[in-house]
């Protein structure tokens, strides 16, 4: 008996319920962003610059090079921010 008394809270509160799952998966999907921004962006203008250099330069693999500096340059900003 006490049982469906629990359910039936739970159905009497699912709006306000609904509303707080919303609100936290928004605000974690906000602070995420905030955190992964600034590696975007670094991302975004490296490959960017590298699609440029390899048009210039067809003859040197721009892209195999680009990997371990993009892992370096991803722990520098990474130290940086912390």
């Amino acid at each position: 008996m006490k049982l469906c008394l629990y359910i039936g809270s739970f159905f009497k509160y699912s709006e306000s319920f609904t509303k707080l799952i919303i609100k936290t998966v928004v605000t974690s999907w906000n602070v995420g962003i905030r955190f992964a921004s600034p590696f975007i962006i670094i991302s975004l203008l490296m490959y960017l610059s590298a699609g440029v250099l390899s048009r210039l330069m067809p003859q040197l693999q721009i892209f195999f090079l680009l990997l371990p500096a993009q892992v370096l340059v991803g722990f520098i900003i990474l130290m940086i921010f912390i």
